[in-house]
């Protein structure tokens, strides 16, 4: 004999697909498009960051969806009912956040007005 042993993989388990496929059904996919370029830097960048391609691309859009959400804060202060929506979208948003990322972010506190 030639002293390598004969492997004993038979594939995935039944058990082992179903686990993978009640993983795969709890996300939707979103298709995105861009240059081969482009892609390339946004693979290079989430590598020089450690995080995988997915993980920087949901990093990023949290990011600016709070940057906007803080943006619309800033410029409804006129308007209560306005003020009211936004604060309503922003809190939302921070529960989704801790929600996927098992952290608990502070909401700001908002004094609304009654009309």
């Amino acid at each position: 004999m030639d002293g390598k042993k004969k492997s004993t993989y038979t594939g995935l388990t039944e058990a082992r697909k179903r686990a993978n496929q009640k993983y795969i059904d709890k996300f939707v996919e979103v298709k995105v498009r861009m240059t081969a370029d482009k892609r390339t830097i946004v693979q290079e960048h989430a590598a020089s960051m450690n995080e995988s391609t997915t993980a920087f691309i949901n990093r990023a859009i949290d990011e600016a969806m709070k940057r906007d959400a803080d943006k619309k804060i800033q410029l409804c202060k006129t308007s209560p009912l306005l003020h009211h929506r936004i604060f309503m979208y922003q809190y939302t948003f921070f529960q989704y956040v801790s929600m996927s990322t098992k952290l608990s972010i502070p909401c700001k506190n908002f004094s609304f007005q009654t009309v």
